[in-house]
């Protein structure tokens, strides 16, 4: 890592997921990744549904998942009969 005046300018934990390819934004928690194309998990994705994404095609628009190799697009599918079913 580097140091500035013997300050170092990221964190070990930080420079660590940064070489193994986690976010850098730990925001809300995306869950699982379902698309693994552009990194999109299956909260990310129910909470698109339940927002009105209630199609694949609309998923894709929103998050793009779905819209690259669409070897998610069975799980988009089912995803979004599962999220619609009131609890």
């Amino acid at each position: 890592m580097g140091l500035i005046g013997g300050t170092a300018l990221i964190t070990l934990g930080l420079w660590i997921g940064l070489l193994v390819g986690e976010p850098t934004d730990r925001g809300a928690d995306a869950g699982p990744t379902v698309c693994s194309c552009f990194g999109i998990g299956r909260n990310r994705i129910v909470e698109a549904v339940r927002g009105g994404c209630h199609s694949a095609e609309a998923l894709g628009r929103k998050l793009q998942c779905g819209t690259n190799c669409g070897s998610c697009i069975p799980e988009l599918k089912a995803l979004i009969a599962t999220s619609l079913v009131p609890a």
